[in-house]
């Protein structure tokens, strides 16, 4: 049986003194004073909520996409020069294989 791969946009954005990392796809929010670490408490969330949609079998409330603005603000990103990050979402305690479900944001450069 072949696994199939589970990716999460998000973007990764500085407001005032914090960075500000978005789950597009499922509009849940986190924050960090570099990008790398609100990527990781992004991705620390999207777990979470991963994990609850499975164990309550409640998955037409999981996928739930940011408001348009939001989506626009990605395509502003990659318009222009940026970088990608990567995080696993590691639900490895729940059967979820960490290779299987990916966070990926874009910050701009």
């Amino acid at each position: 049986m072949q696994t199939k791969q589970l990716s999460f946009r998000a973007t990764v954005l500085r407001e005032d003194s914090e960075w500000v990392a978005h789950c597009l796809d499922l509009d849940i929010v986190a924050t960090g004073p570099t990008p790398e670490t609100a990527m990781d408490e992004l991705a620390g969330a999207v777990g979470t909520q991963l994990w609850y949609a499975r164990e309550h079998e409640n998955f037409e409330h999981f996928f739930r996409p940011a408001p348009a603005e939001a989506w626009l603000k990605l395509g502003e990103i990659l318009a222009g020069p940026h970088k990608t990050l990567v995080r696993p979402i590691d639900d490895s305690d729940h059967g979820v294989d960490r290779d299987v479900v990916n966070l990926e944001a874009q910050l701009a450069a």
